[in-house]
């Protein structure tokens, strides 16, 4: 049987971004660079991952 890690991953359709609160390394901008790291590492072309 496949682990929740895997039946996610392999479907392909989420990402997780966990961010501790109050933790300073997180500011919005990091946020956003990290989110458009988890789209373009999922295959999304880096345009289309730059407007989402």
């Amino acid at each position: 049987m496949p682990s929740r890690r895997e039946v996610v991953h392999g479907g392909g359709a989420h990402a997780v971004i966990g961010v501790p609160p109050g933790n300073g390394h997180f500011s919005a901008r990091r946020v956003r660079e990290l989110a458009r790291w988890a789209l373009e590492a999922s295959g999304c072309p880096p345009e289309p991952a730059a407007r989402r």
